[in-house]
């Protein structure tokens, strides 16, 4: 979430980045006031007349401004220099990322509930924000006076809100257990909230329990005639007709347009990531890799969906795997986990550590002061065990309290030990709210999906469709030229994105990004590998593998087995017999960045004599045209 995070719902304090339960008390009666006041108004300016009114009740300092901001000072000191903005004659709350407010991400969540279209995920963020805004009051323990009245006013509102759109929600997401759960809370909160009754009757209809709903329309019937003197409203009476005479359900809510524009040419893949998110905040967890090459938009892509995750009530938890850090026992997860972990409150990170405390610290020595020493030398066998178990156990228990998205990034440069872990945790996933995304390449994660094949789903990425390249063409101001940059892309996402930032900047030349990701993978696949591709790119379009195997003076299979290698991390492409560079740029790049006298070496081999095969001097005559 980024800053600390005020919490209006209950006592006054400070959540470090939003986790139940870690809250600390601001120091001092006054400034935890001032900061509750601030945060009350939504980021609005307080005068300082104001503060001073609320702050000393029985009459001001000898000098409020400076007493105002000796509190301002201490504030920011503890919560940061954005905490508070404002001087003299008035300050407001900071925005976020600098810090946030409960009940505020908790009306976004609200939002979130009423809107999104899936009921999974909107019933995702209502729990999320009724787990924030608590059970009140409000500003627990701050002497009544009219502006704390008015927060535990809108509080109380926003919760009843919060559970009538969370119920809502899990009853089209066919869980009427649940949704029971949450009505029964706002009726037992507000006796008289007909639609906490009607949406609790809803669910035990769901539930098939009918004779439990007539009940509850006879309990609420019953108090509002001896309290109120009135009958249910039209739409109980309504709802408790069709229990009686077994109608339909009651129809779905209305699902809002999303206004934003999806990432262009990826709505399918986002479409598929969002189900399985969904599918996770309900309790079906799952393993999914996001397969591409270099540059073609899986961080991109995983981004939108740490969106959707974040809007959603949800956390994410990410690390990147480093080459040079393979051996290095579950490193990418000791990365991610550590912070998180450290960022619970003691007693919910022992209770969550159980039984398995002392190997936790093993892996964490941060949290050995939390949770005790870590545990004495075991079997290499069995300390591997414990050590998947009890990172799996961290994993699900973070689950547990709040979904959770774990990301591992470029999971193809990870040890053995992380790839053999997901494979235990997807084959012990039983029912989780957790979500493991993963970014491979497909050049150099083939072991990654050989280990874990039959246990994850796989989201493949390829070029942009024309449609996508002229909408990204279109809002660099080239859409003319989109057709262009089709053609010398091939809609690889990141060359088509240079592209037109170089067009648009009337830059020259190949971007110097470009060139270093096209050599980076290029040298990737050794030195015989990247010198087929040097050679086909100065004799021409076409690579052929008998030729380029008289060339190089090696076999036609090795230059044949070569050259699938390059078409299989997406630098070739397939034609016919022979092959096909990706594209224009990966031609273009490999070809000048070929010393002259290399290149003119390669051309004398193919005018030397046939090695591989016949010569064909039209063709030579070509590629020397081409030097």
């Amino acid at each position: 979430m980024g800053g600390p995070t005020v919490r209006l719902a209950g006592p006054v304090e400070v959540l470090r980045d939003g986790a139940p339960g870690s809250g600390t008390a601001v120091c001092g009666r006054k400034a935890r006031t001032l900061l509750a006041l601030l945060a009350a108004r939504g980021g609005g300016p307080v005068p300082v007349d104001t503060i001073v009114e609320v702050l000393w009740p029985a009459g001001a300092p000898a000098r409020p401004p400076r007493a105002v901001a000796t509190l301002v000072s201490r504030l920011r000191a503890a919560l940061g220099p954005d905490a508070v903005q404002g001087g003299p004659h008035g300050y407001r709350l900071g925005r976020p990322p600098a810090i946030h407010v409960d009940v505020d991400e908790a009306a976004r969540l609200v939002g979130e509930c009423r809107t999104r279209g899936d009921p999974r995920l909107a019933a995702a963020a209502g729990r999320r924000a009724c787990d924030l805004l608590g059970d009140g009051p409000a500003l627990a323990g701050e002497p009544d006076a009219a502006w704390v009245r008015d927060v535990r006013t809108g509080h109380g509102a926003l919760l009843r809100a919060a559970r009538h759109a969370t119920a809502r929600a899990l009853l089209e997401a066919a869980d009427p257990v649940g949704a029971a759960g949450i009505a029964a809370a706002a009726v037992a909160a507000d006796r008289f909230d007909e639609t906490a009754h009607r949406l609790l009757m809803a669910a035990h209809r769901s539930a098939g329990e009918p004779a439990r709903a007539l009940a509850e329309f006879e309990r609420l019937r019953a108090e509002l005639a001896e309290e109120l003197g009135v009958d249910p409203a039209p739409e109980t009476r309504a709802l408790h007709l069709a229990v009686l005479a077994d109608a339909g359900p009651p129809a779905a809510r209305p699902v809002a347009v999303p206004t934003s524009r999806p990432l262009p040419g990826r709505s399918g893949e986002i479409a598929a990531l969002t189900r399985a998110w969904a599918a996770a905040t309900g309790g079906e967890g799952g393993v999914v890799l996001v397969v591409g090459e270099c540059g073609i938009g899986k961080t991109r892509l995983v981004a939108e969906v740490e969106a959707v995750v974040r809007a959603t009530g949800g956390q994410v938890v990410g690390a990147r795997c480093f080459r040079s850090e393979r051996r290095m026992f579950l490193q990418p997860l000791v990365d991610g986990l550590g912070p998180a972990l450290a960022g619970l409150p003691v007693a919910r990170l022992r209770e969550l550590a159980g039984p398995r405390a002392a190997a936790l610290a093993g892996l964490f020595p941060d949290l050995a002061d939390a949770v005790g020493p870590a545990a004495g030398p075991d079997p290499a066998d069995v300390a591997v065990r414990r050590a998947y178990e009890v990172v799996a156990a961290a994993l699900r228990g973070m689950a547990a309290l709040r979904p959770t998205l774990l990301v591992l990034d470029d999971l193809h440069d990870a040890g053995p030990a992380t790839v053999e872990f997901l494979h235990f945790l997807a084959r012990h996933r039983g029912r989780s709210r957790l979500l493991v995304l993963a970014t491979v390449r497909p050049e150099e994660g083939t072991a990654v999906w050989d280990a874990l094949g039959g246990l994850v789903d796989r989201i493949d990425l390829g070029p942009l469709p024309a449609e996508a390249v002229a909408v990204l063409a279109a809002d660099a101001g080239q859409g003319a030229r989109a057709p262009e940059v089709l053609r010398r892309t091939r809609g690889h996402t990141l060359l088509v994105v240079e592209e037109l930032r170089r067009r648009a900047a009337g830059e020259r030349g190949v971007p110097e990004v470009v060139r270093a990701v096209v050599l980076a993978r290029a040298r990737r696949l050794g030195a015989g590998v990247e010198e087929l591709l040097r050679a086909g790119a100065v004799l021409g379009d076409v690579v052929d593998p008998l030729v380029l195997a008289g060339v190089l003076a090696v076999a036609p299979h090795v230059a044949a087995r070569r050259c699938q290698r390059a078409a299989d991390a997406g630098l070739l492409v397939p034609a016919g017999r022979s092959y096909a560079f990706a594209n224009e740029v990966v031609h273009e790049v490999l070809r000048a960045s070929t010393p002259v006298a290399v290149r003119a070496a390669d051309h004398a081999s193919v005018l030397a004599g046939p090695r591989a095969g016949p010569v064909r001097p039209r063709e030579v005559a070509v590629r020397l045209r081409q030097r």
